[in-house]
């Protein structure tokens, strides 16, 4: 990775790229060093790639599972090689993926939600970068190709070009409207309607439901004849339930007293 003559190394740090296709999604991860003429050196670290699931998701969300394999992989780097680190940079050839990461004010879906979140604990929003999908090594993990072709590819083996330029040469991010409110990833709010209760006097309402007086006393005096019926009832209805209490304790009586007599008659 690093030629003979290479002077001592000033700075090293991870280039991390992460991509995905309708077949697969992967990674590819390297080493860039600078020496102190500012001469550069870099190598293919490692490379995961692994195959679409079998139950269909969104090509966005498939990005985004690769940049999540990207932090895992710098994390066991990191902790693998026996060399000062720089700040770690994460490539992604998705705007979309770019913005997840940037945006905390939205609240997402459960699959974007938790994946996101780990990345924002493991880096930074300021360390992922946009890359064109030709210039990106990571394409050839999520899309698959021959061994004679890989080995035989200079992007994929020693990365990409730009990365042996000063970091002012490095790719931008084209600029495109932010269509995030229209993502399919973000939860909708959720409505709530308020119904405000105003309390109205009861002889009010039945005086503005009346608008002729004869009206409006014929109609009193049917409540006030129901309301009387209702007592009434309401009494009567007392009145049996006492009625019935009372036959229930004469009849509990009178099986007592016959009860008695036949203890009685046993005994002579």
């Amino acid at each position: 990775m690093k030629p003979d003559d290479f002077c001592p190394t000033a700075k090293a740090e991870m280039h991390h790229f992460s991509d995905a296709s309708d077949v697969g999604y992967g990674t590819a991860s390297y080493l860039l060093l600078i020496n102190e003429d500012g001469r550069r050196s870099c190598g293919l670290l490692m490379a995961k790639s692994r195959v679409a699931p079998l139950k269909k998701i969104t090509v966005p969300r498939m990005e985004l599972t690769a940049a999540v394999i990207a932090v895992k992989v710098d994390k066991l780097l990191r902790q693998e090689l026996e060399t000062p680190l720089g700040e770690s940079v994460f490539w992604t050839d998705s705007l979309t993926v770019l913005r997840y990461i940037e945006n905390d004010a939205l609240r997402f879906k459960t699959f974007v939600a938790n994946r996101v979140t780990f990345i924002r604990e493991a880096t930074s929003p300021s360390q992922w970068r946009y890359v064109n999908s030709s210039l990106n090594p990571a394409d050839i993990a999520s899309r698959g190709t021959k061994f004679t072709t890989l080995i035989q590819n200079h992007n994929w083996i020693c990365g990409p070009h730009f990365l042996y330029e000063e970091e002012s040469e490095w790719p931008t991010r084209p600029d495109i409207p932010n269509t995030m409110d229209k993502d399919s990833e973000i939860k909708k709010a959720a409505l709530v309607s308020l119904l405000t209760m105003t309390e109205v006097s009861p002889i009010k309402k039945l005086v503005e439901y009346y608008s002729d007086w004869h009206k409006l006393k014929k109609a009193v005096a049917w409540m006030l004849r129901m309301k009387d019926l209702l007592h009434y009832l309401v009494e009567k209805r007392k009145e049996c339930k006492e009625v019935a209490v009372l036959k229930e304790s004469e009849s509990l009586k009178q099986s007592q007293k016959v009860h008695e007599k036949l203890i009685r008659l046993r005994s002579q």
